[in-house]
């Protein structure tokens, strides 16, 4: 997994506390080829970023994007049999492909008025995921789907 102020692409945070040994090795939040907002690059891939780039985040508390330095990589394997969630959002058909433990920020419905941090692997149809919209803000797309 990717580790920043609270992760590539995650909110800030404290630190994680009461894991399990072993636990992020066998996280393996996102694949290589999982794309993020990098400040003055523009899109890029998890597995091309360098310590000191910063990642466009959310801050779930103030509602607000901003970028966080990415720190490094918590744990890197080159071949983890990780499961992984597809997420698959209407309209655009666009997808996000995150392990199933990776906390995504998302209102259990399009009238729920707050917005949680939940495992991913715990998402059904119609949670709405917290995303940016065209006008740089955050925006909620419900999901269409979820493959596991």
């Amino acid at each position: 997994g990717a580790g920043g102020a609270g992760g590539a692409g995650g909110a800030r945070g404290g630190a994680v506390k009461n894991v399990q040994p072993g636990f992020f090795e066998s996280m393996g939040c996102f694949p290589a080829t999982a794309r993020v907002f990098v400040k003055g690059v523009g899109p890029a891939q998890v597995g091309d970023l360098k310590a000191g780039d910063e990642v466009l985040c959310g801050d779930e508390h103030a509602g607000l994007l901003l970028f966080s330095p990415f720190l490094g990589f918590m744990h890197r394997e080159a071949h983890l049999d990780a499961e992984y969630v597809s997420l698959t959002l209407p309209g655009t058909g666009s997808q996000l492909l995150v392990s199933k433990e990776h906390l995504v920020f998302v209102s259990r419905s399009s009238s729920s008025a707050g917005v949680e941090a939940v495992p991913a692997g715990e998402l059904a149809p119609g949670d709405c995921l917290q995303r940016v919209g065209v006008d740089g803000g955050f925006e909620r797309a419900p999901i269409a789907s979820v493959s596991r």
